[in-house]
């Protein structure tokens, strides 16, 4: 899920444009979310979506040049139709979804979904049947069939505010605007828990250490850069740690630069690693975000592979997770994972896997701690 800089509501990623930018320049992911660019760009009026209308085709006013909303470039004809499409699709969906539904589907059925469409934060949707499924437990093995991930690593997210059940004997008949026709939930992975005090059942972790590493393209040479980004409980930016940066918080956060494997130019492959002191970290920092930004590239896609290792740093040969992405997309930059410090156990700490696509470098990270911030709004409002 992300918020809408524009209209300020949090909503799931196939409420924004399939669009990874709006414009051949735009160096940053579309920030406002489907509706406020159909409102903006004229393919349906500030309330017609609510009123049932659909979008408009898709054409720009005679003599008017359309612009991205947050950079000013221009926006091509092939942009605002594939908008349209999108707004569309949404109205569809979202809005009227018994509208454009075969008879068939209308009857019997009671304001009941009958499926439920699933989507991971990198945009990968599924869709699983609710007959025969009377839990939310029996929900989580549905979709544990469907994408591999086990139950326990479940972590469903709804659109806006409404929290999804966390008990697995939750009765699913009680979630109705959860699994009203035509809504979605958000599936984010959780890649492992640890806690920093003996307090919490799991094995005390002291320190631990990210290892953030990628395969060099095919032809030329080209590095990405890890960069670590703390906030504060209201997602406040409090400092990173980078490549230049390499200590930040009295020493809670360190940077290790190139690590030996990226100085070696017959390298196939690159790492860079941050650490975390548990017991330095200030008690107002909330969340840590693991970022991997193109040195010079304007696109990761020419990266064969990137990783995220956890590891605990007093034992580094003990893995406490693993998360790895095929040949990243044609973003300049991904937030690889984040941390979240529990909001009513201070030592108890979630890791998630992301993969979400941002933009910007370390000469500019405006981009990329946007993309933080949207998932700061996402995990604190709406998990379950």
């Amino acid at each position: 899920m992300a918020q809408c800089i524009a209209c300020g509501r949090v909503k799931l990623r196939d409420e924004f444009p399939s669009l990874r930018c709006l414009t051949p320049q735009c160096k940053h992911p579309p920030m406002w979310c489907t509706s406020c660019y159909a409102v903006r760009f004229g393919l349906w009026g500030a309330a017609d979506y609510r009123d049932g209308k659909p979008p408009a085709p898709a054409a720009a006013p005679p003599g008017q040049q359309l612009l991205c909303p947050t950079c000013q470039e221009p926006l091509p004809s092939e942009s605002l139709k594939v908008l349209a499409e999108d707004a569309l699709d949404l109205y569809s969906r979202c809005f009227h979804p018994q509208s454009l539904a075969a008879p068939a589907q209308q009857e019997g059925s009671q304001g009941a979904a009958k499926e439920v469409v699933v989507t991971k934060l990198t945009g990968e949707s599924v869709s699983v049947s609710l007959e025969g499924l009377k839990t939310v437990g029996d929900l989580r093995a549905a979709l544990a069939k469907k994408t591999g991930v086990e139950p326990g690593r479940q972590r469903l997210m709804t659109a806006g505010r409404s929290a999804f059940p966390l008990n697995p004997s939750a009765l699913l008949s009680d979630c109705h605007a959860a699994l009203a026709p035509g809504a979605s939930l958000q599936l984010v992975v959780l890649m492992c828990s640890f806690a920093s005090s003996s307090s919490q059942p799991q094995q005390p972790s002291k320190s631990i250490r990210f290892d953030l590493t990628w395969g060099y393209p095919e032809a030329g040479r080209d590095d990405l850069d890890c960069t670590c980004f703390a906030y504060a409980a209201n997602g406040k930016y409090r400092c990173c740690v980078d490549f230049c940066n390499r200590e930040q918080l009295d020493g809670a956060l360190k940077h290790s630069g190139d690590c030996e494997e990226s100085r070696d130019p017959q390298s196939a492959s690159g790492r860079q690693s941050v650490w975390i002191s548990l017991a330095r970290l200030p008690s107002d920092v909330m969340h840590l975000f693991f970022a991997l930004s193109a040195a010079r590239s304007q696109s990761l896609a020419a990266f064969p592979w990137s990783r995220v290792c956890v590891r605990d740093a007093t034992s580094p040969e003990q893995q406490l997770a693993e998360y790895a992405i095929d040949r990243a997309e044609k973003a300049r930059a991904i937030v690889m994972c984040s941390m979240h410090r529990s909001a009513w156990q201070a030592d108890l700490w979630d890791v998630l896997a992301l993969g979400e696509p941002s933009g910007g470098s370390v000469r500019d990270y405006s981009v990329m701690k946007h993309t933080c911030e949207r998932v700061i709004t996402s995990v604190t409002t709406s998990p379950c």
